[in-house]
């Protein structure tokens, strides 16, 4: 036999004979496939015997112990006699051609797996609930589909309008049946780890007729999705780069604070939410009243979503250890005297250094490495509490001298971004420009400091501005100055920190390709939702205080320094008359 259809149902009888019929009516040849329903938890529908006895093909009902999508999936699969198993749902209406496609598709991507558009029918319930599906499922596959086919699906694999072969999927070991709900993108994700993947047909559509409430959709779902994306992240680690639990901690310092109430007053917002939304579901047909209305199941959705992920950590700490660091990254340049003509931020003092790193270890701060940073955000791997990384960019000699032993002092450590071409010379783009000229760190100092703890990074080979530079030019730049440190000082570093600052997507894309982490001067925190190759930082300059340090590293911004920048400009626009 060809194929075999599955559908597993757990008794919605609204739209299942609907869904069979479709299924049965395939234009495919009749003794070429099959279509196998299971009920989990529910007795065989009345109906079924009619619709045995008009099939064409060969129509098979089991009844299982209410186990959850999963296990009848399974049930489904195991007892199934197709090459190719394409699955559905009791809420899905196909075409006659559906199964045709996929079999051709099948036929033509031996060894693939294929997926095609799920799109909400014209059929579904009039409601709010409604149109937040289409909004949110519709667009994803008709517009981020088609950019990233090959592992999109990965996500929801095995839900409706996916086909693989069955021996195939059999022998990955099938769903997880621990899982109940996400069930299916464990599987398509354990699936895409393998190197197995996705053709998307976007000809093959089938329609969704919605029937969930927006009690369901906002509440029930939503909490169980969130249990399942921690489960996922603890099966498999490499997921967290996918997962939207960094979410509740990205942002504004403000939007992360109403997002934290809204989640642990989660009876409170419901109580409020819930009527709101019935209402603005009743008047959704004034368009303000339905966009605030469809904010607003966003609003209960994330908030049930975050209270699963917190319920399934164990505890809220568990799910901020976990999930919801904030690293602060801050930027020192040079440790030592200012010396006249210098740029203002180039150099701290060593006494505020001190003042600054006292500060820190007094108010329970750790200093980590990037390589524990990479480690929490691709494993999860604990943190201290309160970590603060400190960088050192351009590799200065006198750091060795008044830095480096001070930092060793308060037990912390700091990444030194090396220009390789330049090692024991001087810091030839800032004399260039009429700026100082200051000895920079030799490869014996390298060594020497990479030994005692410090970590180091590549800052390229010759501190170029890498925008204005070709592809081919700018990934010399990183390779090269990956390879060099390593062989002139022995570090193999993990971590590019971009001149001046400076990037675009061209320089992020080929950073990318040489490391795991990449550092801006843009100011924030970072987490696990932020790039890892567009790493913030906070600049550290000669006239920061601890309450400077504190507002820098707690809301990611200064606002006493913003403050200063406004009066400074006021001021010049007043002199000069403008």
């Amino acid at each position: 036999m060809k194929a075999s259809i599955i559908i597993a149902s757990n008794g919605r009888r609204t739209i299942l004979q609907r869904a069979i019929r479709c299924t049965l009516e395939q234009s495919f040849p009749p003794d070429g496939y099959e279509v196998i329903l299971v009920l989990d938890g529910c007795k065989e529908p009345d109906w079924c015997e009619a619709e045995r006895q008009k099939a064409r093909c060969h129509f098979e009902v089991i009844c299982e112990p209410k186990r959850g999508q999963a296990a009848s999936i399974n049930k489904g699969l195991r007892s199934a006699n197709g090459e190719l198993a394409l699955f559905l749902d009791d809420d899905i209406l196909c075409p006659p051609d559906l199964l045709f496609k996929h079999v051709e598709a099948y036929e033509r991507h031996p060894g693939q797996l294929a997926f095609g558009p799920i799109l909400t029918s014209e059929e579904s319930r009039a409601s709010l609930a409604t149109e937040w599906i289409r909004n949110r499922n519709d667009t994803w596959f008709l517009e981020t589909v088609h950019e990233n086919s090959e592992c999109g699906w990965c996500f929801s694999f095995a839900n409706p309008n996916t086909s693989a072969s069955r021996a195939l999927l059999l022998e990955s070991g099938a769903l997880d049946e621990s899982f109940w709900r996400y069930n299916d993108t464990e599987f398509g994700f354990r699936l895409w780890k393998k190197g197995l993947r996705f053709v998307y047909l976007p000809d093959a559509t089938v329609s969704h007729v919605v029937t969930e409430s927006i009690a369901d959709l906002a509440g029930k779902h939503a909490y169980e999705e969130g249990r399942g994306e921690v489960r996922l992240c603890h099966k498999h680690p490499e997921y967290r780069r996918f997962t939207t639990l960094g979410g509740l901690s990205h942002g504004r310092t403000l939007k992360i604070v109403l997002r934290r109430m809204m989640v642990s007053a989660c009876a409170l917002a419901e109580a409020v939410l819930s009527p709101a939304t019935l209402m603005a579901n009743a008047l959704r047909s004034i368009p303000s009243v339905r966009r605030a209305g469809l904010r607003m199941i966003s609003w209960r959705y994330l908030c049930h979503f975050y209270r699963g992920a917190i319920a399934e950590c164990g505890s809220w700490k568990n799910f901020h250890d976990e999930f919801a660091q904030r690293l602060p990254v801050l930027t020192y340049h040079r440790v030592g005297q200012a010396e006249p003509g210098e740029w203002h931020a180039l150099s701290v003092s060593k006494s505020r250094m001190q003042t600054h790193l006292a500060w820190l270890k007094r108010n329970g701060w750790n200093s980590i490495t990037s390589s524990q940073w990479l480690a929490w955000l691709e494993s999860g791997t604990p943190l201290p509490p309160k970590p603060v990384l400190i960088t050192c960019d351009d590799g200065y000699a006198e750091n060795t001298v008044d830095a480096f032993p001070m930092l060793q002092k308060y037990g912390f450590v700091a990444l030194t971004a090396v220009v390789t071409d330049r090692m024991g010379q001087t810091n030839e783009w800032d004399s260039n420009a009429g700026l100082p000229r200051f000895q920079l760190m030799s490869a014996e100092d390298v060594r020497t400091w990479a030994a005692n703890g410090m970590e180091f990074a590549s800052h390229s080979c010759s501190h170029p501005h890498l925008p204005e530079l070709s592809d081919a030019e700018v990934a010399k730049e990183l390779a090269v100055s990956r390879a060099s440190l390593n062989a002139a000082a022995g570090v193999d570093c993990n971590s590019f920190v971009y001149p001046y600052g400076e990037y675009n997507d061209q320089v992020c894309d080929q950073a990318s390709r040489h490391y795991r982490l990449a550092f801006t001067l843009d100011p924030g925190l970072n987490g696990l939702a932020g790039n890892p190759f567009r790493m913030r930082r906070l600049t550290v300059s000669q006239n920061d205080t601890p309450l400077d340090l504190w507002f820098s590293i707690t809301l990611g911004r200064n606002p006493i320094s913003a403050a200063h920048r406004k009066l400074r400009r006021w001021f010049s626009t007043r002199d000069t008359g403008f």
